[in-house]
């Protein structure tokens, strides 16, 4: 009713609170019910409120603010976390069905920035851990390429452009504003020795993300399980199957042919 009463709507700038820390086990289907019936539920009637109103103007700016924990999830941040993602799936559809009236969807992700809403999570860290809460601040900025928490303006700035005309021809993104945290596969220990396996269907699919981190410079071991059973699942060519291997899927495999690597 309040935002029906505005004379117009130019910009929306949304977010959802913060939902009480914890592991995702054991989480109780009320707790589920409660917090989606206000973090996804309640954003998005907002949301549809105000974007019939920008599609009416031919001009909006929709701006919803998630949360790293949506790339890289936060292990004690369980509700959030797939909560946030859920919006994020709304957001992305919604951007592309209202883009041609004029109006953009964007969902800017924050990492670790100096807010009380941070203070708590690093206090929360510090009780389960028992440590202090100096030192469960340290690990956490330990984690982060900056080296540091972000500055509240730092946020604000992104913001502001994203809700200005001069972002029109940005939608449907989700940005990342957390220096660097979730900037591809986490490695917080570099000693350690990733080694990937990966099917010989699933390097067709999945290698275009290998590739991603190797294009990071990050050092990890691939090892392709194949075992050339004629095709993946479905009986099509994967990117591995021999050239002269007879699959059983005729259809599928109009699409593309087997490439010997």
């Amino acid at each position: 009713e309040s935002i029906n009463a505005l004379p117009r709507i130019d910009i929306l700038v949304a977010i959802s609170g913060g939902p009480a820390p914890g592991m995702a086990p054991g989480i109780a289907s009320d707790v589920w019910t409660r917090e989606f019936d206000a973090m996804v539920v309640g954003l998005i009637e907002i949301i549809d409120t105000a974007v019939g109103r920008m599609k009416a103007a031919g001009f909006g700016r929709i701006v919803v603010i998630g949360s790293s924990g949506m790339i890289i999830p936060i292990p004690k941040l369980a509700v959030s976390n797939t909560l946030r993602s859920a919006v994020g799936g709304y957001i992305k559809t919604l951007a592309e069905q209202v883009a041609s009236d004029g109006v953009t969807c964007n969902m800017v992700l924050p990492g670790r920035v100096e807010t009380p809403r941070t203070q708590a999570i690093d206090a929360a860290t510090a009780k389960s851990l028992n440590i202090s809460e100096d030192q469960a601040r340290a690990n956490s900025i330990a984690t982060i390429p900056a080296g540091r928490y972000g500055k509240p303006s730092e946020f604000g700035s992104v913001l502001t452009f994203l809700a200005s005309e001069q972002a029109g021809y940005i939608t449907g993104s989700q940005i990342r504003v957390d220096g660097g945290y979730a900037s591809g596969l986490k490695l917080a220990n570099p000693d350690l020795h990733v080694i990937v396996t990966m099917g010989d269907g699933g390097l067709g699919i999945g290698g275009a993300h290998v590739l991603a981190s190797c294009r990071r410079n990050l050092d990890l071991t691939l090892i392709v399980l194949n075992n050339f059973n004629f095709g993946m699942t479905g009986g099509q060519y994967s990117a591995t199957t021999p050239t002269d291997a007879s699959v059983g899927s005729h259809f599928l495999n109009q699409a593309e042919i087997p490439l010997d690597i």
